[in-house]
C-alpha cells in the first residue's frame, strides 16, 4: 500500500512539474489571469505532494508525521515476522500472571531507522517472557491493543500461528465481538503504582483544570471515570481517563470519550460496559488457561451499541449460542 501510494505521489510530482514548465513556455500565449491561476496551482501542488512523499521513510516505510502515508502508522518492522508476532508472552502485572501473544502488546512497531535494532529488542523481550515459571515483570503497566487499525492484526500469516482461540477470532476480523466490546486499547496496571496525575504520561494523564478527581475504584469490577483526560486536540469534557479494578490491585486504564452525537450510550454507561468487558477479557482470555466460550458469551452481551455481525454470515455471537460440539464446524 505504501509503495503504491509513493508511486502515485511521484507521478503527480513529475506530471505537475512538467505541466508547470509547459505553461511557463506558453506564458505569452495565455491570458495573464488564466496563466497565473494555473501556474500557481501546478507549481504549489507538486511541492505539497513532495512534502507528503518525504513524510514516508524510504528505508523503513513508516510515517514520520501524522498518518499522511494513508496506511496504518506505525507499521510492523519488516524484520519482525509472523512467528514472532504470534509468540506467547508470560508476563506479570500486579502479581498476576498473564499470557498473551506478542501481537497484542503493540511493541512490534518501530520508529527507529534501524530495523535490526528493533528486531533485537523484540527477541530480547520474547526471550525474557518465554518461561511460564518466570513471567516477565511489567511494573509500569502493559499496553494491550486489539485495534482494527493495528498493522500487525492484519497479517494473515500470523493468524493460524496464534495459540489462543480468542486471538484467532480477533485476527483479521473487524466484526469480532471481542473488538466490538472492548476499547481499542488499554493499559494493565498495578493500582498501587498508578499515577493518573503524572504529567509525563501522554494520553492518560488528567487535564489540568479545577474539576474534582474521582477516587480510584475500591472493589473488584468497579469502573470509574477518574478525571478529564489530557488529549491533544480534545475539547473540554470530551475525553476521560477511566480505571477499572479487575482483581486485587490488577487494574486497567483507558480513555473514554463522549461522542458528538448520542448513540444511546453516555460516557458513564460506556465506562461501565467497557470496564466489564475488560474484566471478562482478562479473566477468560489472558489467564494461564483460556475459557473461550465464557469469553465469547460475555463479549456478545457487552458489544457497543450499533455493533454488526459479519455480513459473510459467520457471526461470533451466533457461534456463542451453538452447542460446544458444533462451534468449530
Amino acid at each position: 500500500m505504501v509503495e503504491k501510494f509513493r508511486l502515485i505521489i511521484f507521478l503527480l510530482i513529475l506530471i505537475g512539474t512538467s505541466v508547470a514548465f509547459v505553461l511557463f513556455l506558453a506564458y505569452k500565449k495565455l491570458p495573464r489571469s488564466y496563466f497565473s491561476l494555473l501556474f500557481v496551482a501546478l507549481t504549489i501542488g507538486p511541492f505539497v505532494a513532495l512534502g507528503i512523499f518525504l513524510a514516508c521513510d524510504n528505508n523503513n516505510g513508516y510515517c514520520r508525521n501524522w498518518q499522511i502515508c494513508f496506511t496504518n502508522c506505525p507499521p510492523v518492522s519488516p524484520l519482525i515476522g509472523a512467528e514472532l508476532l504470534s509468540t506467547d508472552m508470560h508476563v506479570s502485572v500486579a502479581q498476576h500472571t498473564l499470557v498473551l501473544p506478542f501481537i497484542a502488546t503493540g511493541r512490534y512497531t518501530h520508529r527507529k531507522r534501524d530495523s535490526k535494532l528493533a528486531l533485537d529488542e523484540v527477541n530480547r523481550l520474547l526471550r525474557d517472557s518465554a518461561d511460564p515459571e518466570k513471567p516477565l515483570l511489567f511494573d509500569k503497566g502493559l499496553h494491550v491493543t486489539l485495534s482494527q487499525t493495528s498493522a500487525a492484526w492484519s497479517i494473515w500469516e500470523a493468524c493460524p500461528l496464534l495459540t489462543r482461540e480468542w486471538a484467532q477470532s480477533v485476527c483479521k476480523n473487524p466484526w469480532s465481538a471481542i473488538k466490538q466490546a472492548l476499547p481499542s486499547s488499554f493499559e494493565l496496571v498495578d493500582l498501587r503504582r498508578l499515577q493518573v496525575e503524572n504529567p509525563r504520561a501522554w494520553v492518560n494523564r488528567c487535564r489540568n483544570n479545577d474539576k474534582p478527581r474521582q477516587p480510584l475504584p475500591q472493589s473488584s469490577g468497579e469502573a470509574v471515570m477518574v478525571c478529564e483526560a489530557q488529549v491533544y486536540g480534545g475539547r473540554d469534557g470530551q475525553y476521560h481517563t477511566a480505571v477499572v479494578r479487575i482483581d486485587d490491585d490488577l487494574s486497567a486504564l483507558w480513555i473514554v470519550w463522549r461522542p458528538y452525537r448520542q448513540d444511546g450510550e453516555t460516557a458513564e454507561v460506556k465506562t461501565e460496559r467497557e470496564g466489564k468487558a475488560i474484566v471478562a477479557f482478562v479473566q477468560y482470555a489472558l489467564g494461564e488457561s483460556e475459557n473461550f466460550p465464557e469469553l465469547l458469551a460475555a463479549m456478545c452481551r457487552l458489544r457497543r451499541p450499533g455493533s454488526v455481525d459479519d455480513p459473510r454470515g459467520s457471526s461470533d455471537c451466533e457461534r456463542a449460542t451453538l452447542p460446544m460440539s458444533r462451534r468449530n464446524q
